[in-house]
């Protein structure tokens, strides 16, 4: 599946689209440079796995133009074109959000956040929070020419530099609020017509590694009302197709997943006999999903407070009925048809939530009110017998 960069991670984003298109095909005046691109070319037009880390900084120095605000940013994100997951951790003026997003048949979309203690709140994410759609090379300016490509020069073994109108390498528009804030000035923003950016790009190897350095120092823009402002842009960014790829799965050990609200976002199946925790909050209730097969269960719910109800996937309640069995006094339920099942868990208290639906075929389920009918009858006939006797003794002594 592909899907697209969003407009936040900034301006790093476009240097990865130089090896996936022919941009840079006819950028051979650095000797080395081409047969670089060739090599790389190749290996990311094949690659269904890679990773991209940007970091970007953009600071202003002067200006007459008031909250003006400077930008700083962390995106890194794993791709695989194969899966309908992609994972990205964003640092975004200093707020920290890692996830996983997942796209469901039917046109569902979920992102799992993922907090420091690896626990997990599903979620379905606004428009401009999602990461589908395409990851074809928009970012890139398609009037890109190297004819206004300058200072081209080799600086290390495997390391290349040159300078290159920043309008005709990216989409401005990646810039996200700076940008908003000088279209109130230059609708058009023709004022980036003349920024240059100098590039700084390696390769290397192991893990096929692109490393590309941007930047753009003391840039000074004037608008026609005479407001200005002076600012520098760094860009670092990282493209790698690693041999050893596995993005964090959320479904497995350690994390653990908030059970959700909404039904559609209980997507991690536990099965019988798997212990189900996460953090609750009173009386916010979820579910957990449940894949279970013919057979009589119960529900240990250990030192959890919660309230427990269950239903099948056409909404049917499934009764759930508290019996003493051999392992103790427990909630109990039959499962006549194999298959998927929710349970619904709201916690008394805020605090650990802890429990499992265990399997209980062939125990022995104590049914305590014959046992109560018993001891009564028992208790009736002795007291009953007693009397007769006692009776039965008056009389013989008269």
């Amino acid at each position: 599946m592909k899907r697209k960069f969003l407009m936040l991670t900034l301006m790093g984003m476009i240097f990865f689209a130089f090896v996936s298109c022919d941009l840079l095909s006819t950028i051979n005046a650095v000797k080395g440079f081409y047969t670089e691109y060739t090599e790389f070319s190749e290996i990311y037009n094949d690659a269904t796995q890679y990773s991209v880390l940007t970091e970007t900084q953009l600071t202003i120095s002067d200006t007459n133009i008031e909250e003006m605000l400077p930008l700083n940013s962390r995106v890194y994100f794993m791709m695989d074109t194969e899966s309908e997951f992609l994972y990205v951790e964003q640092n975004l003026q200093g707020e920290n959000r890692n996830s996983l997003y997942e796209e469901v048949d039917g046109g569902l979309y979920i992102e799992y956040v993922i907090d420091d203690s690896n626990v997990v709140t599903p979620r379905i994410p606004s428009e401009e929070q999602r990461f589908d759609q395409s990851t074809d090379a928009e970012f890139v300016n398609p009037d890109f020419s190297y004819d206004d490509v300058e200072n081209e020069n080799k600086t290390g073994d495997r390391t290349y530099e040159l300078d290159v109108l920043l309008v005709q390498a990216i989409n401005i528009e990646a810039l996200g609020d700076f940008i908003d804030q000088l279209k109130v000035f230059d609708e058009s923003l023709t004022v980036f017509n003349d920024v240059v950016a100098h590039l700084v790009i390696t390769f290397d190897s192991v893990d096929s590694t692109i490393d590309v350095l941007a930047t753009v120092e003391n840039y000074l823009m004037t608008f026609e009302d005479e407001s200005t402002v002076t600012f520098s842009l760094t860009n670092h960014t990282v493209v790698k197709s690693p041999d050893n790829f596995e993005m964090p799965n959320v479904f497995e050990d350690p994390y653990q997943i908030i059970a959700p609200s909404d039904v559609r976002l209980a997507r991690r199946i536990f099965e019988s006999n798997e212990s189900v925790q996460y953090p609750g909050l009173e009386n916010i209730g979820g579910w957990v999903q449940l894949n279970l097969e013919i057979g009589d269960y119960y529900i240990d719910e250990g030192d959890s407070n919660i309230i427990l109800s269950m239903e099948d996937t056409a909404q049917a309640e499934v009764a759930l009925i508290l019996e003493d069995i051999e392992a103790g006094s427990y909630l109990t339920f039959e499962i006549v048809t194999a298959g998927t099942y929710y349970l619904f868990v709201t916690p008394g208290v805020d605090g650990a939530i802890e429990f499992e639906v265990k399997n209980h075929d062939g125990a022995t389920i104590v049914d305590t009110t014959t046992a109560a009918e018993t001891t009564t009858a028992a208790e009736t006939t002795t007291a009953a017998e007693t009397t007769t006797a006692a009776a039965e003794t008056t009389t013989t002594a008269e």
